[in-house]
């Protein structure tokens, strides 16, 4: 691993780790902290292993676009309607609502070009 991009994952892991140590004070150890989990624990293995273990990181890979897919289909309602449990959106509607409070400080009227733009075209 070449080195700049070895401190930068170091750094994004601190960074990570500390952010679970604060919530973990705070909650209950849910589904999405086991998520996280999994993937710091990746990237930790990466980050010391990657010069052995070569199927690591195109594993890891993977991982990560099935979780960017998985956000995108909560956006069409593909992982359920609104209000069932795991999903935050359930519907292209719901996720512009919720893009016009991330971006309140532009004009209400920017929230659904925003939304497009933020989702893969099909």
């Amino acid at each position: 691993m070449k080195r700049f991009a070895a401190i930068e994952l170091a750094i994004a892991i601190v960074i990570q780790v500390t952010f679970e140590v604060s919530i973990f004070r705070r909650s209950s150890l849910d589904l999405g902290f086991w998520f996280r989990a999994v993937f710091t624990i990746g990237f930790i293995a990466v980050l010391l292993r990657a010069d052995r273990w070569k199927w690591l990181t195109p594993a890891l890979g993977i991982l990560i676009g099935l979780n960017f897919g998985l956000a995108v289909g909560d956006r069409f309602g593909l992982l359920g309607h609104h209000g069932s449990p795991g999903v935050s959106w359930g519907d292209f509607g719901h996720f512009v609502a919720y893009t016009r409070q991330v971006n309140s400080f532009l004009p209400a009227s920017f929230a659904p070009f925003l939304a497009v733009a933020a989702s893969p075209s099909r």
